[in-house]
């Protein structure tokens, strides 16, 4: 015997012979509200651990990246340093970017975030 959840319409025989059948799978509008908040604040929390390993990986590939042109050049040790520095650089434009895409966006739309002093 098959158990109907609350809320839930009974399987019909389309469901039974494998058929689409929106009454089983449609949700309550109100339960699916909860679900896509938890979604998205999932995918925040992806988008933030992102941010935290964007910066040692640029870090990382300029420091190999330099000292291997910088073995090419005869100063492997200059060319880590250099990499490095690049490495750097790189990683925290990308973690500006990626922080101001992730940033909540404060006031109505069209309102700028930084309004003119008022005179």
């Amino acid at each position: 015997m098959s158990r109907v959840l609350p809320g839930r319409a009974p399987p019909s025989a389309n469901a039974a012979a494998g058929r689409y059948d929106p009454r089983v799978t449609a949700g309550d509008p109100e339960q699916e509200a909860p679900r896509e908040e938890r979604r998205q604040e999932r995918l925040r929390v992806l988008d933030l651990s992102a941010v935290g390993l964007a910066f040692p990986i640029a870090l990382l590939l300029g420091y190999f990246a330099g000292r291997t042109i910088g073995d090419w050049l005869g100063s492997a040790q200059i060319g880590g340093l250099v990499g490095a520095l690049f490495g750097i650089v790189g990683g925290f434009y990308n973690l500006f970017k990626m922080v101001a895409r992730l940033a909540p966006r404060s006031g109505a739309p069209g309102e700028t975030r930084n309004p003119e002093p008022p005179e």
